[in-house]
């Protein structure tokens, strides 16, 4: 789109607010503390120094050269630091940037919102389970291949919102529900209380399978030819049961992210990638996985975070990396 030269469905104030303003405040915090030129410190560019204290020694330092004491100055030491005026810059050189921002953490926020500021926003919309359930979801993202994401039972449908921007970017529609009972999800006429007020059923009774097959037949409704599933933990083992009950040529793939267990996997359809960390009931999911018919695959990661927690980890870029290349591989 943007490439394109058409700027109408580019939403200003939302890329102001998530790309021009971070980007902003890390390019200033980054030029001021390059400015701060203590004492004892390292340059952290070539540059040429005047005392800010004595108003007379100059120094020409070289990016990583420690900075010496000016004798003229009255400068103290207070609990390790160096307190005293320090020295301003006259001229700098070679600035990097880049070596003073969280390389990291900066660049990833700043292509987040390039690209949530440049995809259409997220579609708020409704649907009907067979039951008669309402189920509410987010649909945003373009393209043939859809995929549902199903939380997992301490979350809602926003609990994916940092990996929608990179599945649509990586060209997938996506559509990220909320299980009956939870947001503006509605239960179906038959169904029984949910567990305790929390908004979801217990495993031994679960209709939120219906949900996940509402939500594929939606997509194919939107123009989807491929569609598939991401379901985390009790959104897993809905999933997985979804596919129990689903025609093959119903569905791409699926990924189960330490999805709960069910009796029947070994009637599941499509493709199946099995995720899970090795503290994480990593014996149980291989139980599931040998269970399961083929195609499958399973990737164990490092740590113990359970379902969508491993996107709170250091693992993050390796699971969405992975979900991304199966997803385009069953296509």
């Amino acid at each position: 789109m943007l490439l394109s030269g058409n700027f109408a469905g580019v939403h200003w104030i939302k890329f102001c607010l998530t790309f021009c303003v971070p980007f902003c405040v890390s390019v200033c915090s980054a030029t001021k503390a390059m400015m701060q030129f203590d004492p004892g410190t390292r340059a952290l560019v070539d540059a040429h120094l005047h005392c800010k204290t004595c108003h007379k020694l100059d120094q020409h330092v070289r990016r990583g050269e420690r900075i010496s004491e000016c004798p003229r100055a009255e400068i103290t030491r207070e609990g390790g630091r160096f307190s005293g005026n320090g020295f301003r810059v006259v001229k700098w050189r070679r600035i990097r940037l880049g070596r003073r921002m969280n390389n990291g953490w900066t660049s990833m926020l700043l292509l987040a919102g390039l690209v949530s500021s440049m995809l259409p926003a997220a579609e708020t919309v409704f649907f009907e389970a067979e039951d008669g359930a309402r189920i509410e979801a987010d649909l945003s993202g373009e393209g043939e291949h859809g995929v549902v994401l199903a939380h997992g039972g301490m979350f809602t449908k926003d609990s994916w919102d940092d990996q929608v921007p990179v599945l649509n970017a990586a060209g997938f529609r996506t559509l990220a529900i909320n299980f009956r009972g939870r947001g503006q999800s509605t239960v179906a006429p038959d169904d029984p209380p949910p567990e305790r007020g929390r908004g979801l059923y217990p495993v031994g009774f679960s209709p939120h399978y219906r949900d996940v097959l509402a939500a594929i037949a939606f997509l194919r409704e939107q123009g989807c030819d491929h569609v598939s599933v991401v379901g985390g933990s009790i959104g897993g083992g809905a999933t997985a049961t979804a596919m129990t009950a689903i025609a093959s040529d119903q569905i791409s793939g699926v990924v189960l992210l330490a999805a709960t267990p069910i009796q029947s996997i070994g009637k599941a359809k499509g493709p199946k990638l099995f995720v899970t960390t090795k503290g994480d009931n990593l014996a149980g999911i291989t139980r599931q996985f040998e269970a399961a018919s083929n195609p499958k695959e399973m990737l164990v990661l490092k740590g113990s975070a359970h379902a969508q927690h491993i996107f709170a980890t250091s693992q993050s870029d390796a699971l969405i990396q992975a979900i991304i290349t199966f997803l385009k591989n069953v296509k």
